[in-house]
């Protein structure tokens, strides 16, 4: 039987943790009952990768038009996440409502780096990921903390959900919340012949 190619021990602690806990975590990595990999086939990674392109709709203040962020994020079987999206590809000026002093200064993001399992409530996803914006001189102007709710459909090709998020100044005092939805498509990977 083979899983990832994890150790026997590694194997056993996955199983007893995941597999009989929640069955949404084997949808999620594409594996069935047996333990076999049903996707992706390959023998020389440890650790299996699945891709999904992202659309964050986020919920406006008063009186503005919802807001539309293309993202990609990359779950892995080891339950990291890794996301990027539109808005950290270019520099966002400060504004009043992430004032910390410094308004009109361009910040810089990067990309998320976070978790994901499952949630507490059957059969939902929880993933909470973490971006960092950077003053010109490098220094910490604030980290944003993301939390997502989703739910797979049933050909395991799309999720959908809400999320929330907090951004933090350096001492961690909340500056901005924020709330959405989610839908993602999973990213094909094709084989090489």
């Amino acid at each position: 039987m083979a899983i990832l190619q994890w150790s026997p021990l590694d194997i056993s602690a996955w199983r007893k943790k995941y597999v009989k806990e929640n069955a949404v975590y084997m949808r999620a990595l594409r594996i069935d009952l047996t333990g076999d990999t049903i996707w992706p086939r390959t023998k020389r990674h440890t650790c299996q990768s699945i891709s999904w392109l992202l659309e964050l709709t986020l919920m406006p203040d008063a009186g503005n038009a919802p807001k539309a962020i293309s993202g990609l994020a990359t779950f892995t079987s080891d339950g990291t996440v890794i996301e990027t999206d539109t808005s950290e590809t270019a520099p966002m000026p400060v504004s009043a409502q992430l004032d910390t002093g410094q308004e009109g200064v361009a910040v810089f993001g990067t990309p998320g780096h976070g978790i994901w399992q499952p949630s507490p409530v059957f059969p939902y996803l929880f993933i909470r990921f973490t971006n960092l914006f950077a003053n010109p001189d490098s220094t910490l102007h604030s980290k944003k903390i993301v939390m997502m709710t989703v739910n797979l459909n049933t050909t395991d090709d799309q999720f959908s959900g809400r999320y929330s998020f907090v951004v933090l100044d350096p001492t961690g005092h909340a500056i901005m919340p924020g709330l959405g939805t989610v839908r993602a498509q999973l990213m094909a990977h094709l084989f090489l012949p």
